[in-house]
């Protein structure tokens, strides 16, 4: 499998080296990495597992301690001290990794495409530097950018189009209606968009995610669900179980935990939720889903991907709401098809889904 491919490509006894593991969200990449981590670390050597997403980090961090041992592991991330601490695997974003020159043996890049990594050349250039001459690299990503394939062109890809739990990745649904009305200062959401909220919420310790294009958004959006719960079609749906939150939200890391705690039941997002956030019981909600220049492909695959990630609760639904329908809700449609299709030929999801 993949976990194999990957060690061998740690154990060659040639220098230097790039390996890209393509797998689709929520198939275990992190875990994939762990055997060569540890044979890397039973060498002696240091570990680099870097991530642009502060999130990304705080989530993997406590994983990685557990797999490895608390003494082994340290997260580095703005604010968090840490610095001086000699251990040999480090959890950092990638903008910690400024810091660090030719100290590590292997490095793991982990969502190298989520923002602000891509357009950031000072980024691309520290994780690069952190690498000792000869050390190894790795991408852990669930959607590839082209600049990934350019440094891998002299290794082989691994793909995982499937989770652990066998069940096909939940498919987008589209509904081309625009959701919401502009209504004085705030907003009126289309009614089909709550009808479909209200079904979502009948399931038993339901949560839903909505996604929205802009922070402004978040509350607006909020404030708009909120007037109208307790009312059909949210009857059941009490206002203080709206909440919402984005990136400079001071609650936001409280608000995730509650919320992962089915606390309650809707929160309202920006992207900032669209990774490494693995909730129980979620369905997703992308409203303006066609707005590009927020939501390309890559990131419409990673927010489809929140859903039916546990084994528990291998599915869920995914909705695009948008007022039409873009070429990356298209494309981000297709990926996952294709790699359910992929799946499927290879014998890998399960027959009997019920």
């Amino acid at each position: 499998g993949a976990a194999t491919a990957l060690l061998e490509f740690g154990r060659e006894g040639k220098p230097g080296g790039t390996y890209l593991v393509w797998a689709a969200c929520g198939a275990g990449k992190t875990e994939v990495s762990f055997p060569l981590i540890a044979d890397t670390l039973g060498r002696r050597q240091q570990v680099l597992f870097a991530s642009p997403r502060r999130d990304v980090v705080l989530e993997i961090a406590p994983r990685l301690a557990r797999a490895f041992g608390e003494g082994c592991v340290t997260a580095l991330y703005g604010g968090s001290g840490g610095h001086n601490k000699d251990v040999p695997l480090i959890v950092a974003t990638t903008h910690q990794t400024l810091r660090s020159y030719h100290r590590f043996d292997l490095v793991i890049l982990d969502e190298g495409d989520a923002y602000p990594y891509p357009e950031c050349r000072m980024l691309h250039f520290g994780v690069e530097r952190a690498r000792r001459h000869g050390g190894k690299f790795v991408y852990l990503t669930a959607t590839p950018v082209s600049w990934m394939f350019a440094q891998t062109s002299k290794v082989d890809i691994v793909k995982i189009p499937v989770r652990h739990h066998g069940f096909p990745l939940p498919v987008p649904q589209f509904l081309n209606v625009s959701p919401w009305k502009r209504r004085g200062k705030g907003l009126r959401i289309q009614q089909r968009v709550l009808e479909i909220t209200g079904e979502l919420l009948k399931k038993p310790g339901a949560r839903i995610f909505i996604f929205v294009p802009s922070v402004a958004l978040t509350r607006l959006v909020g404030e708009a669900l909120r007037s109208v719960a307790g009312r059909d079609p949210l009857k059941y749906l009490d206002a203080s179980g709206v909440q919402w939150t984005y990136a400079r939200d001071r609650d936001r890391a409280l608000k995730r935990e509650r919320f992962f705690a089915g606390e309650f039941p809707v929160l309202v997002t920006t992207t900032i939720m669209e990774r490494g956030v693995t909730v129980p019981r979620v369905d997703v909600l992308v409203l303006e889903a066609g707005q590009e220049g927020v939501f390309d492909a890559s990131t419409l695959v990673q927010i489809a991907g929140r859903c039916g990630r546990s084994p528990d609760h291998p599915t869920g639904d995914v909705w695009f709401i948008s007022s039409g329908v873009s070429r990356s809700m298209r494309e981000a449609r297709a990926q996952i098809t294709g790699f359910n299709r992929e799946a499927r030929r290879k014998g890998y999801l399960r027959e009997n889904l019920d």
